[in-house]
């Protein structure tokens, strides 16, 4: 779109170059429906010349974007001449929206006005020509705001304190003969240096909350079904210290009270607020109902980010199991982080010599859920990088003919004693009230649209101001560049050089 308006505005904006010929044609029996037939027949060889170079380059980009979108794609036109039918389309549509404005805009010159030289520009055409460039920048500085928003989430996002310690912890899945020795294993494993802990789980952080059974708890003296979901992870002893999670009211699960695999419970927050508790500290010892198991809270575990930032902290329960435990979280020390991995690995072939070694890590799992934002982010950078330039590229032209129609103009003011900061002001000041006022036309939509993309996270960065105030200036900085470059140069044009066409 912003490629056909600057076709639109430089066809248009040089339209007394071919007027003369339009003028002609006329006199000599060319009506307007073969003058708009010529030109957008002009407008059609141009579009499918950029066709086959657009291919060219998308040949040369496949490799690149294929990899981005992680799909295998191809560009065979044996197999798929169906492609060719859309490539006929895309012509045929761009030809008509490039080319349509200019044909017939240039087809209803006057013969005789023409031929005159007392033909102008109405003034609809120049307010038209103004509402394209606006409309030019608006989607441009949409896109900025849309890049900065998208940049802004993911650090938020990737820095947002989750309540626990997610660097430096890997994951290996579980097997048999770790579950069922699990305090040997550990506390062997936990005498190498680059080892801090380890612990047993169903599932760790960054994956999802499926997992619910049935709940009951004491409410009013009475045990009552509770009707939120409440999920449930089953740990080992050392899960909270691991990760460094803090328990805030109670106590942690003690191995050394046999009670605590069969009859105890702890909650997070959300789970004691779920269920209707005044306070944490009043879930303490109350008596709980979780599936098949009976017992009391112990304990209540202050909340974190167990899932992405896509979903609300859910109402957790944690057990001792004595069955599902699949995965193995250990805490490393940074400084000896290659040596633990290498004693893991030989850990895993001396005991498994016949499975292959995963090791995975919680914090690049938690990357890993925003792949889809991070590719978000670098699709709006491409577009926005690239519809800035087409943009700059068509203010460049306008602003170059611009200044080509008022060089008798600029070499009077200069004889008047006007400065080059004087004739470089007179020439912008009309092409940056445009962007402005795209600037203007593109904050409401803009943030509309992305206030609606951030409703995914259920935690969020506003759009702010300063996202706003940093986009309009980028735009305006780059429109003021470009038209500066061509109004100075026309400003350092010696006036006597100006006469001498005359």
């Amino acid at each position: 779109m912003i490629a056909c308006i600057n076709f639109m505005n430089l066809a248009t904006a040089r339209s007394a170059k071919r007027a003369m010929e339009v003028g002609l044609r006329k006199v000599l029996g060319a009506d307007r429906q073969l003058l708009v037939k010529q030109f957008m027949g002009e407008t059609i060889f141009m579009t499918v010349a950029a066709l086959l170079i657009a291919l060219l380059l998308a040949w040369f980009a496949l490799p690149y974007f294929t990899s981005f979108t992680g799909k295998d794609l191809s560009l065979n036109l044996i197999d798929h001449p169906e492609y060719l039918a859309g490539f006929a389309g895309i012509v045929i549509l761009v030809g008509l929206i490039a080319g349509s404005y200019p044909s017939l805009f240039l087809s209803g010159f006057q013969p005789a006005s023409v031929l005159k030289g007392t033909y102008k520009i109405g003034s609809i055409h120049e307010k038209l020509r103004s509402f394209l460039v606006v409309g030019q920048f608006a989607i441009s500085i949409g896109l900025i705001v849309a890049v900065l928003v998208v940049i802004n989430q993911l650090e938020y996002m990737k820095n947002k304190d989750l309540g626990f310690e997610k660097e430096e912890i890997a994951i290996l899945p579980a097997f048999e003969e770790f579950s069922d020795n699990i305090s040997v294993l550990r506390d062997r494993w936990m005498q190498h240096p680059g080892i801090e802990d380890v612990a047993l789980a169903s599932r760790i952080p960054s994956g999802r909350l499926l997992d619910s059974q049935g709940t009951q708890a004491e409410l009013d003296g009475k045990l009552t079904a509770i009707n939120t979901r409440i999920a449930d992870v089953h740990i080992s002893h050392s899960f909270f210290q691991a990760f460094g999670m803090e328990i805030i009211e109670g106590r942690d699960f003690d191995k050394l009270l046999a009670s605590d695999s069969s009859e105890s419970f702890i909650l997070n927050e959300s789970a004691v607020r779920a269920i209707g508790w005044v306070s944490s500290e009043a879930a303490i010892d109350k008596p709980f109902i979780y599936g098949n198991r009976r017992g009391q809270v112990v304990g209540v575990v202050k909340d974190f980010h167990f899932e992405s930032l896509h979903q609300p902290i859910s109402p957790m329960v944690f057990m001792i199991p004595d069955t599902r435990i699949n995965q193995v979280a250990i805490k490393l020390s940074p400084t000896d982080r290659e040596a633990a991995l290498a004693y893991l690995r030989d850990e895993w072939l001396s005991t498994r010599p016949d499975y292959p070694l995963e090791i995975s890590f919680v914090a690049d799992k938690f990357d890993e859920q925003y792949e889809a934002e991070e590719k978000v982010g670098a699709v709006f950078g491409f577009f926005a990088g690239l519809a800035i330039l087409i943009s700059v590229l068509g203010l460049f032209g306008l602003s170059a003919y611009a200044t080509e129609q008022r060089l008798k103009e600029i070499g009077i003011r200069k004889v008047l004693g006007a400065s080059s900061l004087n004739i470089v002001s007179l020439l912008g000041k009309d092409f940056l009230k445009l962007v402005i006022i795209g600037f203007i036309i593109a904050v409401p939509l803009a943030w509309m649209g992305m206030s609606k993309w951030l409703e995914n996270f259920a935690y969020s960065i506003t759009v702010s101001w300063m996202i706003i105030a940093i986009s309009g200036c980028l735009a305006v900085l780059i429109a003021a560049a470009t038209v500066s470059s061509q109004s100075y140069r026309a400003a350092l044009v010696n006036p006597v050089e100006t006469f001498k066409k005359e």
